[in-house]
């Protein structure tokens, strides 16, 4: 988990995605039940103690953060998705911003092989 910086006002994205729900937007409602789908998938491999799906978990949340972005342009920024990007490049296989977004806490999911080179990415920050 890292921390990404930025300040934010959680209420005007949950705003925004509630106008969203609220409007029934296609793209928005495409993207809360790939949510819903990922979110299930992910509790399946959760429950089924198998340490040898933890990768594709790591994919998911990989899948899960290009979801919740389009849902509104305030759940990410520039230095987030620079953080972010760079840290695939060095073998992150998934993230999820934790809240509502626009800044506060990255949490990331590496293999364990990887753990030495995801340091250089905290490093560069």
């Amino acid at each position: 988990m890292c921390y990404v910086g930025g300040s934010h006002f959680s209420s005007d994205i949950q705003d925004e995605v509630l106008k969203g729900y609220t409007f029934k937007r296609k793209s928005f409602m495409e993207s809360m039940q790939d949510l819903k789908d990922i979110a299930t998938h992910m509790r399946e491999i959760i429950e089924s103690n198998d340490l040898n799906q933890l990768n594709e978990f790591g994919g998911l949340l990989h899948q899960g953060w290009l979801a919740k972005k389009s849902l509104s342009d305030k759940i990410s920024n520039k230095n987030i998705e620079n953080f972010y990007l760079t840290s695939r490049k060095f073998g992150v296989l998934g993230g999820k911003l934790l809240g509502a977004g626009g800044g506060g806490h990255l949490l990331l999911y590496s293999e364990p092989k990887n753990c030495k080179s995801n340091k250089g990415v905290i490093d560069i920050q």
